[in-house]
């Protein structure tokens, strides 16, 4: 295995056989066209490279390289290079700052899930990088708005949200004058609500029934349906463009593992959008975390950031009354 730089990214070169399957490695495909699969450049990557090509039918993995071979029509310069192994990807997920693992993600308009509950497990160096992009009309997906200056605050400050998808946003005064100023939109809904919709949208459900809200305000301008004698409202599942998350400890490959409370949203934001960027507190070697152990998989994770330091804030602090 063989490591390189690429635009602040690591990329980490695998053999692959035919029994490896590129959504494991998280890698993009595309289809190639019989000619392509004829080309006699196959016939250079030996037989487990064939054999690998044969069980994927018309697709292979698309991977970086800096070769320059005459490569299969269909395939852009660059992505494959000769193995006596067989055919090799890249695996390129650890980056080295938030402002690289987000290069070429962020632009006006989209959707963001962002994990943390008040500033417990919040991906604060991954937000200050949103900050820094200038990207604009964000509708930004949160239990919460963090609060001033801190967390999704700082966002706010810049006025590059247009909407929030919340179930609490009290502790930020800047959301308050905004909201109340007619600057910016609000989707409220019911904590256990919020964190279901993500989680639908996560496992590929469009929408469910819930009680929670059922004959108030919640419930207006959506379906309703009685189940058993009961009132339920239909809740519709929530996906986004890009999910930034926390996590305590990550390997090289995105396995996640959160520390206790900081756990919260962050495990089923990384499965409901459609690329997720993690920030960690520790990287370490593959192998070094046990399976029975790991709460996100690294299928889930596109990007890894690791932090030099991090900077946990204490949102609330209560202390016993000294006598």
């Amino acid at each position: 295995m063989r490591r390189e730089w690429h635009g602040g990214c690591e990329c980490r070169w695998v053999a692959i056989g035919a029994a490896r399957m590129p959504a494991h490695f998280g890698v993009e495909a595309q289809p190639l066209s019989h000619a392509s699969r004829s080309h006699p450049w196959w016939r250079m990557a030996g037989a487990a490279g064939a054999a690998f090509v044969h069980r994927l039918g018309p697709w292979l993995p698309r991977v970086m390289t800096a070769s320059g071979h005459d490569l299969p029509p269909g395939l852009p310069r660059g992505s494959l290079r000769r193995s006596r192994r067989g055919v090799r990807m890249a695996v390129n997920k650890i980056c080295s700052d938030a402002a690289a693992a987000l290069a070429g993600l962020l632009h006006d308009g989209m959707a963001i899930m962002s994990g943390g509950f008040g500033l417990c497990g919040i991906p604060s160096a991954l937000i200050e990088a949103v900050r820094e992009s200038g990207a604009k009309d964000l509708t930004i997906i949160s239990n919460n708005a963090g609060i001033d200056e801190v967390g999704l605050g700082v966002l706010l400050q810049t006025r590059q949200v247009r909407k929030m998808i919340s179930s609490y946003v009290g502790e930020n005064a800047t959301f308050a004058q905004q909201y109340l100023a007619g600057e910016l939109e609000i989707e409220f809904n019911p904590q256990g609500t919020l964190a279901e919709r993500i989680r639908a949208g996560g496992a590929g459900i469009p929408a469910f029934y819930t009680a929670t809200g059922a004959g108030t305000q919640i419930a207006e301008g959506k379906d309703t349906r009685e189940f058993d004698g009961r009132i339920y409202v239909m809740e519709r599942g929530l996906r986004a463009d890009l999910a930034v998350i926390h996590a305590w400890k990550s390997d090289h490959e995105g396995n996640l593992i959160y520390r206790k409370t900081a756990r919260n949203f962050n495990p089923i934001m990384a499965t409901a959008a459609d690329v997720t960027v993690v920030e960690v507190e520790e990287l370490v070697p593959n192998g070094q975390i046990d399976p029975d152990h790991i709460i996100t998989p690294g299928i889930f994770v596109n990007r890894v950031v690791p932090l030099e330091t991090v900077d946990k804030r204490i949102e609330q602090r209560t202390v016993r009354k000294r006598y």
